[in-house]
């Protein structure tokens, strides 16, 4: 039986899931593996369903091998399993990024058709810190740099990570502890993925002090920063935006450049997710652009109309 960590457990228990089944994606490795296990123990304990789902992204030949592979393994602890397979015609460039939302598609819909309490993902520290170094590799702003959260909704499902604090080595240990084998996805040691060089680099990073723990020191301090950023912009917005039944937004000129650069971009930000139609936010230098502007042309166009916005 798996002893489920206290900081796991507290997770759990500070969630209030609603009713429905919990739900965990599991690839096979080690750490997906890990986390089925103890949310499979867990769910028992506090008689909730539990569900765990293997995405087949169909890339390899080898692949649908070692989803039922997976299947076999889950079964074999009396879990509940299913293979979702990415059907169709694949990519040829950015697969990366095309996989990883087409995953991201394939178990949220099947949270929705399962009427799922939330969607567990295996992420752990070490893909929190390679998140950071990505993305600070591309310039990203403080938002960026918080990585992943613990816990957001994304198309109305919450999705919780419960092991970001966690390290690789805690999850080896453990497996190793109960003779649980694992699956090494061949793609981990692919450095045409962004991810995995990465990876390759870490240990050079660690020499220098940028362990995967300190990094995620500095990541929930940036988070406690981005909260606190967040609480001022909604608090500037709900004061002084002005909403029009004819379809746009105006605020005082004099007000709005007033305000810290860093809270006129948050703010525009916000504005423009009000109207658009689009889920995905607009690129970060875009937003800046505007913030820089806006004041200038305020007068001719109190704001976007919700129609200018996409």
């Amino acid at each position: 039986m798996f002893i489920i960590p206290d900081t796991i457990l507290t997770t759990l228990k500070q969630l209030s899931l609603p009713k429905g089944p919990i739900v965990v994606g599991v690839s096979g490795g080690a750490d997906s593996l890990y986390l089925s296990y103890i949310l499979h123990q867990w769910c028992k304990q506090n008689r909730r369903k539990f569900l765990a789902v293997t995405v087949n992204h169909a890339l390899r030949t080898e692949a649908q091998d070692e989803a039922n592979w997976v299947h076999r393994q889950l079964l074999s602890k009396k879990i509940n399993h299913t293979i979702l397979t990415w059907e169709g015609a694949k990519p040829k460039t950015h697969i990366e990024e095309r996989a990883r939302e087409k995953r991201y598609e394939l178990l949220l819909n099947f949270c929705h058709c399962n009427k799922a309490a939330a969607l567990f993902l295996a992420h752990h520290q070490q893909d929190q810190a390679e998140t950071f170094w990505a993305r600070l590799a591309r310039g990203s702003g403080l938002d960026g740099l918080c990585a992943m959260a613990h816990t957001n909704i994304r198309d109305d499902i919450l999705i919780v990570r419960p092991l970001l604090n966690t390290t690789k080595d805690e999850i080896i240990t453990t497996l190793q502890k109960h003779n649980i084998k694992w699956a090494e996805d061949p793609m981990n040691q692919d450095i045409h993925y962004e991810r995995v060089r990465w990876r390759q680099m870490q240990p050079l990073l660690d020499k220098n002090g940028l362990t995967s723990t300190s990094i995620t020191k500095s990541i929930s301090r940036l988070q406690r920063a981005k909260q606190a950023l967040e609480f001022y912009t909604q608090d500037f917005i709900t004061k002084n935006l002005e909403k029009s039944p004819y379809g746009f937004v105006s605020m005082d000129e004099k007000i709005f450049s007033s305000q810290p650069y860093e809270i006129r971009v948050r703010a525009c930000a916000h504005i423009i997710c009000l109207f658009q139609k689009s889920k995905m936010p607009l690129p970060l230098e875009s937003v800046e652009k505007i913030a820089l502007t806006l004041p200038l042309t305020f007068r001719s166009l109190p704001f976007y109309r919700g129609h200018d916005v996409e």
